[in-house]
């Protein structure tokens, strides 16, 4: 293609997508709320020690439900690309390689966010209609956007995982061609372990082996029986932010990486 972007070829070509792939959207989104709805009540209604006072419960299925189903939604994502049947087609589409990588975008951060958070709200509201007339209790909805509160940085740390999980699923499902999911999964837990190891190496050279060392927060140097230990601790707030910045970093690089990888792809 010579035009790299038209916005009405792109825009026919979400059209396209979601004519093509409506219903497997639909019953993913029903999937979805009947999943949230098992972990929701079989975990409240069966376990005495679960409670929804304090809202801790609600963020952590959160979390937990957002990475999992994430994960699941990555692996599906450009599936064209890794089963040889589909990818002539996909190639052959009458759209530039921007055009195609921006689609898979949309659909595969854009509406599954969206959708993932009508399905958890509406489960959470049953739940917690529920759970307040059986108990005479007054727990409201969890409240996301609430600013620089314990549930506002639950949804921005597992916004920011999400995005560093379908970055790096993206990136998979461009460079293998086959055994997708596996051999992705399979590698960023590698390159989790290689980070952490490194991470932790170079922070016991620079500090000793007695270090206690907390990545992107303080470095806990170890005392003597004369002597307290030592706690180095970036300003409030500094730590969060440089983690939030090299996850962006990575997140980029692979979104930029998958993209070129796209380009690469060819017809044989």
């Amino acid at each position: 293609m010579n035009n790299l972007l038209d916005f009405n070829r792109l825009g026919l070509l979400i059209k396209k997508q979601w004519i093509e792939q409506r219903k497997t959207y639909l019953i993913s989104a029903g999937a979805l709320v009947a999943i949230l709805g098992i972990m929701f009540f079989f975990t409240l209604f069966f376990s005495r020690n679960v409670t929804l006072e304090g809202q801790t419960f609600q963020m952590f299925l959160f979390i937990i439900s957002f990475m999992i189903s994430g994960t699941i939604n990555t692996s599906r994502m450009l599936k064209s690309l890794s089963e040889r049947t589909e990818s002539i087609s996909f190639l052959l589409l009458p759209a530039s390689h921007l055009e195609k990588f921006l689609c898979s975008m949309f659909y595969s951060i854009f509406v599954y966010g969206i959708v993932f958070l009508m399905a958890f709200y509406l489960v959470d509201f049953v739940a917690v209609t529920i759970y307040n007339f059986q108990n005479h209790a007054n727990v409201s909805l969890i409240n996301f956007l609430g600013g620089p509160s314990s549930s506002g940085k639950v949804f921005l740390k597992g916004l920011s995982l999400a995005l560093l999980i379908h970055a790096f699923g993206l990136w998979g499902s461009v460079f293998f061609k086959n055994r997708t999911f596996i051999k992705t999964m399979f590698l960023g837990f590698v390159a989790a372990v290689v980070f952490g190891l490194i991470s932790q190496g170079l922070g016991f050279a620079v500090f000793g082996q007695s270090a206690t060392i907390d990545a992107f927060r303080s470095v806990t140097l170890g005392g003597t029986d004369i002597r307290e230990p030592l706690k180095i601790e970036l300003p409030s707030g500094l730590g969060e932010i440089l983690q939030y910045f090299v996850w962006t970093v990575v997140t980029i690089g692979l979104w930029v990486a998958g993209y070129f990888g796209l380009k690469e792809r060819e017809i044989v």
